[in-house]
C-alpha cells in the first residue's frame, strides 16, 4: 500500500515541468485562454501536448474526485463471474484543472481506489473533454449556468496488485456531465467476453479558488 502511495506521488508530481511564464501570468491572474495564446508556440503535436501539461499544472484550480462506482458490463459476463467482483470502488483523487479558450476541459490527477478484486489500485494521467454547453454558453467555464457535456480520453498509468502493481499504460475514453463545480464523469475499460469491459465513475468537484 504505501509503495503504491509513493507511485501515485512521483509520477504525479513528475509531471510539474519548468513554465515560469506561465507561472508569472497565473500571479498576475490572467484568464487561461489568454495564457495559452501568449505561450511560446512548441514544435508539433507532442510540443503542444507538454506545454498545455504545464498550463495545467500551473492553473490555480484544484480538483476533488471521489470514485463512485465500477459496473462489469452485464452483457459481457456470465451472472457467476460479474457477481463476484467489487463494484463499490472505495477512494479518493486530487488534481488541477483548466478551461481553454473554447471551454473544453482539461486536468491532471491523482486517484487512489479498491478494484474490482477490493485491492487498492492507483491511476494517474491526464484528462480531456470536449465540452457542449446546454443553455447559457456565455462564460464557457465552471461558472457558466449551462449544462456541459463532455467527451474525451485520458491518458496515464496505473498498477494492479494481481500484476504486481507493474506501471500499465493507460489510453481510455472518457465521458462527463456536469454543472457549475460538480458533475460525474467516467470512463470505459473495453475488453473481451469476461474480462475488462468495466465502466469506472466518479464524482468531480471543482474547488472554489
Amino acid at each position: 500500500m504505501r509503495i503504491c502511495a509513493l507511485l501515485i506521488g512521483l509520477i504525479f508530481f513528475s509531471l510539474a515541468g519548468p513554465a515560469e511564464s506561465a507561472v508569472e501570468a497565473f500571479e498576475d491572474s490572467v484568464a487561461p485562454a489568454e495564457l495559452e495564446a501568449s505561450a511560446p508556440d512548441a514544435p508539433g503535436p507532442f510540443g503542444r501536448f507538454v506545454t498545455r501539461l504545464g498550463l495545467v499544472w500551473d492553473s490555480p484550480t484544484w480538483d476533488v474526485y471521489v470514485p463512485a462506482y465500477t459496473w462489469h458490463n452485464r452483457w459481457m459476463y456470465d451472472r457467476s463471474d460479474w457477481s463476484k467482483y467489487n463494484e463499490n470502488p472505495w477512494g479518493l483523487g486530487f488534481g488541477k484543472s483548466m478551461f481553454d479558450e473554447a471551454g473544453d476541459w482539461h486536468s491532471l490527477y491523482a486517484i487512489g481506489f479498491m478494484d474490482s478484486y477490493n485491492k487498492f489500485e492507483p491511476m494517474v494521467g491526464y484528462g480531456f473533454l470536449k465540452n457542449w454547453y446546454i443553455g447559457n454558453e456565455g462564460g464557457r467555464n465552471s461558472d457558466s449556468d449551462a449544462l456541459r457535456l463532455g467527451l474525451g480520453y485520458t491518458v496515464g498509468v496505473t498498477a494492479r496488485e494481481n500484476y504486481d502493481y507493474i506501471p500499465l499504460p493507460l489510453p481510455l475514453p472518457m465521458f462527463g456531465v456536469e454543472y457549475k463545480k460538480v458533475g460525474v464523469q467516467a470512463v470505459y475499460i473495453p475488453g473481451t467476453y469476461g474480462n475488462g469491459n468495466v465502466l469506472f465513475t466518479w464524482l468531480h468537484w471543482e474547488l472554489p479558488e
